[in-house]
């Protein structure tokens, strides 16, 4: 392998996030904390409009902006000039100005769609800013129609880049999965192990082959695993198409907005218990937003096992991917057009056993999603680097662990603006108008909600709990 494979983009989601999280440790741990307490990387909770005016006019509010708005447009236009030049794309490297002008166009957007989620006059029942991102994404598309500008047409291809090098900051503390224990190891593996299984069981049947194996292993992903985080993860291991990937993480999106309504009404007209709430909302819930937001209006115990079952979760991703691209190698769709079913006649499955360990290995490397390196590495820092830390500097760690799932933020704000740019009404009712792709979705979500709250309900309610359980 050469070093300059190392250079290519679907390495720099790692570099990104790794150099994100290596420079607001430095600025932890080398600015007093006195003033970083009064520093936060996106715009505080604001309910009038005296409170927004303070917050925009404050010149510490300019540069904290100023200075994501400058790391998120830098590195990735950084990003793409290296990758250009390794992978000699001269069509690329000659459109830089174009897409760094189109960046802090849709940073400009991200900011104004983390003001607006950042209200908090109807509390809970607002849209987070995500969802914001997302509106104004599709808004400004659809204004324009099919003649969007070329700035915001080579960023709007460019979504799955933006949630990789969020997905690498959105690091998992090993040590903090254990402490809900066997409980939320059963709700979060076996249970989202059988809903991808049966869903994409469901895909198979006649009625669904028309939506196709690429976008079929997808949903199934995304609806059992962790939305749009494994959908993104999935999607280049299956050959999924950008115009795939954008419909489905648009209706795991849009789909997660009522029940992060509905569920915790429900939850509390039934006076369930705070950690069966908790445990359902996070195993059941398709984003990691509606999961907070939901379990947020309940209680703090019902954020802190929901945000713990979700973490546990989300650690499925590397797993998933890998088997999910082993299994598209085996059954012979890696080398079929539109991952389409293969044959016996089909050379892929009549030589299938005689594929060598050291070709399924290189399968394997080429497909596997090079971001997860990247979050492994961050997640192994954040579980056992920071503790020991923890015991001397507990505020300035505090905020380091803040400050990087903001950084976080920002780049899933860009990703979902990218995502609205790309979803043009237009496209998106020609490829729902046969209700498949939807019903399908709503199959796999009755499936993943219902069996997630029986098994929530088996481990988690206080009759099963031991008395001393505490978080």
């Amino acid at each position: 392998m050469k070093w300059t494979t190392l250079l290519t983009e679907e390495w720099m989601p790692c570099y990104i996030g790794l150099t994100a999280w290596a420079l607001i440790t430095l600025v932890a741990f080398f600015t007093p904390i006195s003033v970083l307490k009064g520093v936060g990387l996106t715009p505080p909770s604001w309910y009038t409009l005296r409170d927004l005016v303070a917050w925009l006019l404050a010149p510490i509010s300019v540069v904290e902006v100023l200075c994501v708005g400058g790391f998120i447009v830098g590195s990735l236009t950084l990003a793409r000039h290296v990758a250009a030049k390794v992978q000699a794309e001269d069509g690329e490297y000659n459109t830089l100005r174009t897409y760094s002008f189109g960046l802090v166009v849709v940073f400009t957007v991200a900011t104004c769609s983390a003001i607006l989620g950042a209200w908090t006059g109807f509390d809970s029942v607002w849209p987070e800013s995500t969802v914001w991102s997302l509106l104004c994404g599709i808004v400004i598309a659809n204004l324009w129609g099919d003649r969007l500008p070329p700035f915001l047409k080579l960023v709007s291809l460019k979504a799955e880049f933006f949630i990789k090098c969020g997905l690498v900051l959105m690091a998992v503390n090993f040590q903090s999965l254990l402490r809900l224990g066997l409980p939320g190891i059963v709700v979060s593996w076996p249970v989202t192990l059988v809903v991808l299984s049966t869903t994409w069981f469901v895909s198979t049947l006649p009625f669904f082959r028309p939506v196709g194996p690429p976008l079929s292993m997808c949903m199934s992903c995304g609806v059992a695993v962790c939305g749009n985080s494994a959908c993104i993860a999935v999607a280049p291991v299956v050959k999924a198409s950008k115009s795939d990937m954008t419909l489905i993480i648009s209706i795991l999106t849009l789909g997660s907005i009522p029940m992060m309504i509905i569920l915790p009404r429900f939850c509390k007209l039934v006076h369930m218990s705070e950690q069966v709430a908790g445990a359902w909302f996070g195993g059941s819930l398709d984003v990691t937003w509606a999961v907070f937001a939901a379990s947020r209006s309940i209680s703090v115990e019902c954020l802190q096992v929901a945000s713990l079952v979700k973490m546990i979760q989300n650690s499925l991703i590397g797993f998933i991917t890998t088997s999910v691209f082993v299994f598209w190698v085996w059954t012979g769709r890696d080398g079929k057009p539109n991952g389409t079913d293969a044959t016996e006649e089909d050379p892929l499955i009549r030589h299938r056993v005689k594929i060598s360990i050291t070709q399924l290995l290189q399968k394997l490397w080429v497909g596997f999603p090079k971001f997860l390196f990247g979050f492994l590495i961050i997640s192994l820092l954040v579980s056992y680097v920071e503790p020991p830390v923890l015991m001397y500097h507990k505020d300035l760690v505090f905020w380091a662990r803040n400050s990087v799932k903001q950084m976080c933020t920002w780049f899933f704000l860009c990703a979902f603006v990218a995502i609205g740019l790309s979803c043009e009404k237009s496209k998106m009712i020609s490829q729902l108008e046969s209700g498949r792709l939807l019903l399908l979705y709503l199959i796999g979500s009755t499936i993943d909600y219902l069996l997630t709250f029986v098994v929530a309900y088996l481990m988690f309610s206080p009759q099963t709990l031991s008395p001393d359980f505490n978080l």
